[in-house]
């Protein structure tokens, strides 16, 4: 991997967005580029910024894989809302690189509206898909130390006012293999939107940074990990989690510390030789629970 053109990519897209954290009144569009869509980091609440795995929604610099690896799965709304979030992920690997694809879709029904007097004017409807495709390498500045790369585009639709998008990701990971704890940071959907309606559409910015350590019993190991999340249009709020891992199984959950009315996180997976399951439940004091699941196949 070429770090000097990662670098290069990345200061290019800050210069395009002149301040990518400042969102007007109405928040960002796009939002299925801030939601949970996997089941791993929904039970995680978020976490995971030093320990992606081979998810790339909290940090596209993944750990290096030695099988080529397919993943699909959904995560539900929660039960105030009609609709649901599809995830497609692919890697392909290429001795310590990791080629990474990644389509994602979210599409909402009966959306109540109002006017400016909060007067009903009836329902609409919103979809939003996403494409992305980019790689992880080893990076030989520091052991254990890895960068992610992604590059995406997309459309998002809401009602009769349709925007189409470009943004690329970026993200390092230190893990050495000699010390239980991970490091990572991760900087998403830098870029920008066309017009929708008559306002330019704005993207939600995503800085996250994250520590984790790794305890080892027998064949047991527990992993807690703990992040800072800024969202361009949301309070700044601290994920928490634990993955406790037991020969290919796993059992989390997590908390989103600072979002108001949240609720723990849960949920478990396998992943054997040639497949892995994952279910995950969301929980909201208001909005209800929201499950999900994803199935994987190595080859």
């Amino acid at each position: 991997m070429n770090f000097r053109l990662s670098a290069i990519v990345l200061a290019s897209a800050l210069a395009a967005s002149a301040n990518p954290f400042s969102i007007p009144d109405g928040g960002s569009g796009f939002k299925l580029l801030k939601t949970l869509t996997t089941p791993r980091s929904q039970a995680l609440s978020g976490a995971g910024a030093a320990q992606p795995g081979t998810d790339p929604g909290a940090n596209p610099a993944i750990d290096s894989t030695d099988r080529m690896t397919l993943s699909a799965g959904w995560v539900q709304s929660y039960g105030q809302f009609q609709g649901s979030y599809q995830e497609a992920d692919w890697i392909l690997p290429d001795g310590s690189w990791s080629w990474i694809g990644r389509a994602r879709y979210s599409g909402f029904g009966d959306i109540p509206g109002y006017d400016g007097y909060a007067q009903p004017t009836g329902t609409y409807s919103a979809s939003s898909w996403s494409l992305e495709g980019g790689l992880s390498a080893p990076l030989p500045v520091l052991e254990g130390l890895r960068g992610g790369l992604l590059a995406g585009g997309g459309m998002d639709e809401v009602s009769d006012a349709t925007s189409f998008g470009g943004w690329v990701s970026a993200g390092l990971n230190w893990a050495p293999a000699s010390l239980p704890v991970a490091a990572g940071i991760s900087v998403r959907n830098l870029g920008h939107g066309s017009i929708s309606g008559n306002d330019p559409e704005r993207l939600p910015t995503i800085l996250q940074m994250g520590v984790s350590w790794k305890g080892q019993w027998g064949d047991w190991t527990v992993v807690p990990m703990a992040d800072l999340l800024l969202v361009a249009d949301a309070d700044p709020t601290a994920p928490v989690g634990v993955e406790v891992r037991w020969n290919g199984a796993m059992l989390r959950t997590g908390f989103p510390v600072g979002q108001p009315e949240a609720r723990p996180s849960f949920g478990f997976g396998y992943l054997g030789d040639s497949w892995g399951v994952d279910a995950g439940l969301g929980w909201h004091a208001a909005l209800g629970f929201a499950p999900s699941g994803r199935l994987t196949f190595r080859f």
